[in-house]
């Protein structure tokens, strides 16, 4: 059997969603006994003792796994992006909102590398939360009355690898950033205001794009870049959606979120990076920590 990179991509996504069924706050006996995505979670894992898996390739290894064990974490996860911990998402509207960002900028940075013709990136950006959240939190998804679509964000990242004309692509990813913008409305409760809840999601994945900034501008051949790009456009279209809110409840941090926002865009001013990164960086890393900094602190993150 040829090992393609799609064949190790998909793999590698497998043994993520497998140690995913194994968080605290799962029966894990009745992780997979029924619901969607569970014949791709399986028919994948099947080629897991011809390969060998160890993380998500040369894009992984360089940027975005690093980045993540560096302060990327979902509030309550165990570390980075896999292993986010259902029992806390059930609990905090701030770890369940972060949850859905990743995923949402995952498919923002998706969408932007197909459009300037990374397919093989853009098919990666889709592929990854599956593994990376949904799978861990498919089951609190269901609880909670969501219709299933994990079987959706596989099919878009399978639309992407395998050619497929460009609009059925673009329709596939915006229909999984529907079903994120759905599930939105059933995180849980809480006494917070809503505009220090919107604060805090912001405060983390305003950090999440600093800390990918950081990496790239250190590592510009690896996959951080168009990691930060995905939380930033994230982080922007939150804010936006936002603004009332944060104004009112959180006006402090809205100000910070505001000022963040406007240099990460200077930082990241498209799918690509600039060719002279390393050397001429638009934004000091220094100056995007700082300002990430005071949203963090402004928002009151733990």
């Amino acid at each position: 059997m040829a090992i393609t990179r799609k064949t190790k991509l998909w793999s590698s996504l497998s043994a993520a969603a497998l140690l995913g069924s194994a968080t605290p706050g799962l029966a894990d006996e009745e992780r997979r006994s029924a619901g969607d995505g569970a014949a791709a979670t399986a028919s994948v894992a099947a080629l897991l003792p011809a390969l060998q898996v160890g993380g998500e390739g040369e894009g992984e290894g360089e940027g975005e796994g690093e980045g993540e064990g560096e302060g990327e974490g979902i509030p309550g996860a165990q570390t980075g992006e896999a292993g986010v911990s259902p029992a806390v998402a059930a609990e905090s509207p701030v770890a369940f909102l972060i949850a859905l960002d990743v995923i949402r900028a995952h498919y923002l940075a998706g969408l932007a590398a197909f459009e300037v013709g990374q397919r093989e990136a853009a098919g990666e950006m889709f592929a990854h939360p599956y593994g990376e959240v949904y799978a861990a939190l498919e089951d609190l998804f269901a609880a909670r009355g969501v219709a299933p679509f994990g079987a959706l964000m596989l099919d878009t990242a399978d639309s992407a690898l395998d050619g497929q004309a460009p609009a059925v692509v673009r329709a596939s990813a915006g229909r999984v950033l529907d079903a994120v913008e759905a599930v939105a409305g059933a995180a849980p409760a809480t006494g917070k205001a809503a505009g220090m809840v919107q604060a805090q999601v912001l405060a983390d994945m305003i950090e999440r794009a600093t800390v990918q900034y950081r990496l790239a501008v250190a590592r510009p051949a690896g996959a951080a870049y168009l990691d930060g790009f995905g939380y930033f456009r994230a982080a922007e279209a939150r804010a936006a959606d936002h603004r009332a809110v944060l104004e009112r409840d959180a006006p402090a941090a809205a100000q910070a979120i505001a000022e963040a926002l406007a240099l990460l865009g200077r930082a990241y001013q498209g799918a690509e990076p600039p060719a002279d990164l390393s050397d001429a960086p638009p934004v000091d890393p220094g100056r995007a920590l700082a300002a990430s900094s005071t949203v963090m602190l402004r928002a009151g993150t733990p």
